[in-house]
C-alpha cells in the first residue's frame, strides 16, 4: 500500500497520511451535511410556528 506523507502543517493537525486526511474530511462533510439539515428543519418548525400564531391570532379578532 503506497501511503502519501503529509505536509508538515497537518501532521501538527494529527493526521499521518493523506488517507487519514481525507477519511477525517469525509466525516467532516457528512456531520456539516447533518448539521444544515437540522438546521433547516428548524427554520421551517420556526416559521410554520410564526405562521400558525399569525393565523390564530388573526382568528381572535
Amino acid at each position: 500500500m503506497n501511503v502519501k506523507k503529509v505536509p508538515p502543517r497537518w501532521q501538527r493537525l494529527g493526521f499521518s497520511s493523506e488517507e487519514d486526511m481525507n477519511e477525517h474530511e469525509a466525516i467532516y462533510k457528512r456531520r456539516k451535511a447533518q448539521i444544515d439539515h437540522i438546521a433547516k428543519i428548524i427554520a421551517e418548525a420556526r416559521w410554520l410556528d410564526s405562521t400558525h400564531r399569525q393565523a390564530k391570532k388573526e382568528k381572535e379578532n
